[in-house]
């Protein structure tokens, strides 16, 4: 009477489950963080065959790290936070709207509205209203109002 040995088949099926296993994994599935941002990973919007109304937003402007008094729900200052702010604006310049990147300590971005309160020749000056929700996933809103060198916009 002969013993059948299981070692090999198991060695076997563990060497080709972990081979395809990694040959399956992707940079993508990995939460890769780059420096690098495109408009679809900033969060804009394409205008496609009427299925979207929203703008479709075609330049950027780098506003770099402002600082922001950020206010929980019942008004009261919680903390200033910077935040790396972009405004975006359609092609002809008549909508605008914006793009906040913060620190995960301190929050996540959520949603940021934007209006525009002047436009001489040579800057526009925005109204920047930005929501997020901090660690403890409370609400959290900041406003700032700030000048945007129309050269800026790329």
């Amino acid at each position: 009477m002969t013993k059948t040995s299981f070692c090999g088949i198991f060695a076997t099926l563990f060497v080709t489950t972990t081979m395809v296993l990694l040959a399956s994994c992707s940079q993508d599935d990995d939460y890769y963080e780059s420096d690098m941002y495109t408009l679809a990973e900033m969060g804009t919007r394409l205008v496609g065959d009427g299925e979207d109304t929203s703008p479709a937003f075609s330049k950027i402007a780098d506003m770099d790290s402002v600082l922001i008094d950020f206010k929980n729900m019942m008004g009261h200052t919680v903390n200033s936070t910077k935040v790396r702010l972009y405004i975006l604006a359609t092609n002809d310049m008549t909508q605008f709207g914006a793009r906040a990147e913060l620190n995960p300590r301190d929050g996540d971005f959520r949603t940021a509205s934007v209006k525009l309160l002047d436009d001489d020749s040579l800057n526009y000056t925005f109204k920047v209203t930005i929501n997020i929700l901090d660690r403890y996933e409370n609400k959290q809103k900041g406003i700032i109002e700030l000048p945007c060198p129309k050269s800026s916009f790329f």
